[in-house]
């Protein structure tokens, strides 16, 4: 696994652990808010570091059916998160935990991986950095 695959199965591990705590905290009533808050802007920090760092540099090639479509699911995610913002619903809980598995999946088994074969190593290096910036802030 190369250098973006690897910092992206890290970054949606972290989420992952992350939409956990949250679904305990919802379970157990406790810190909520505070769990929800915290796994919301991870969420949102994910996808700019995914949107600007990544498919900004991506988008350049010919091929940008699977950007449109992953943007789109971003904004589906984050539809369900507003939502549960104002109330949480199991049906929710269950729907955004169905989308994030299929999004991650694809992007871990697929897109990533597509993309360091397809970039240089120079190209990899850019977005490697940009994305550490974005995740130390």
């Amino acid at each position: 696994m190369t250098e973006i695959s690897k910092l992206m199965l890290c970054e949606h591990e972290r989420i992952d652990k992350l939409l956990k705590e949250f679904e305990k905290a919802v379970s157990d009533k406790k810190d909520v808010e505070e769990k929800f808050s915290k796994f919301k802007w991870t969420l949102e920090k994910h996808m700019f570091l995914e949107e600007k760092a990544i498919f900004n540099a991506f988008v350049k090639r010919d091929d940008v059916d699977d950007i449109f479509e992953l943007m789109n699911e971003h904004g589906d995610i984050m539809r369900i998160v507003n939502q549960m913002e104002e109330e949480i619903t199991d049906s929710d809980m269950e729907e955004l935990k169905t989308i994030l598995m299929e999004h991650v999946d694809f992007e871990n088994n697929n897109f990533y991986p597509k993309l360091d074969e397809l970039l240089s190593d120079n190209q990899k290096k850019e977005i490697s950095e940009k994305c550490r910036e974005i995740i130390k802030s």
